[in-house]
């Protein structure tokens, strides 16, 4: 469902060009579901994930993009560990990358490369990703997130924003607060 709605959302703020990069089997569902997308087929591993040598094709699909959104919709840990591992260093600087969901598990063992990344990165955790980022406990995050969003800020050295009933967006030592909305898109 992450993976959908990242989609939508995608088409709906205007992107002019959103292309899937799924597994081999779900291509044609995916074309069928969403035809105004273009859809990239990858392998799989025998869990059905994106299988990690993936990344020969991902990255030269990614370079035609502007921005690219990693991890909603992805569910096996070691398969976004080597494919954020691979693709990381060799995306274009220009390119915005936002890192989500899965991927945000993966970030805490890639916090050089995100940092070299600092401008053209941004880091969407709800309040139990946080905590899990930071290695501490949700109820902390719940209860303070500016703190807890300054620190993933200054560690990652990255735009970060912690989605809850109130958003908030940390950049640059800038942080932005948004409590409209629902608390059911932060989930």
């Amino acid at each position: 469902a992450s993976g959908d709605l990242a989609r939508v959302t995608a088409l709906r703020a205007g992107a002019g060009k959103v292309t899937i990069a799924t597994i081999a089997s779900a291509a044609m569902p995916m074309g069928i579901a969403f035809p105004a997308c273009a859809v990239v087929a990858l392998p799989a591993t025998d869990g059905g994930e994106i299988a990690p040598e993936s990344a020969d094709l991902l990255i030269p699909e990614m370079a035609l993009h502007d921005a690219v959104i990693f991890g909603p919709a992805m569910i096996d840990q070691d398969s976004v560990d080597a494919l954020l591992a691979a693709i990381l260093p060799a995306l274009p600087p220009e390119m915005f990358l936002i890192l989500d969901a899965f991927a945000l598990r993966s970030a805490t063992d890639h916090v050089q490369a995100i940092a070299d990344r600092a401008g053209h990165i941004v880091l969407t955790p709800h309040e139990g990703e946080l905590a899990a980022m930071l290695g501490i406990e949700r109820d902390a995050v719940v209860r303070d997130p500016l703190a807890a969003l300054e620190i993933a800020a200054d560690r990652f050295g990255v735009a970060v924003m912690v989605k809850g009933a109130t958003s908030h967006l940390m950049a640059n030592d800038v942080c932005l607060s948004y409590a409209g909305g629902g608390l059911g898109l932060a989930i």
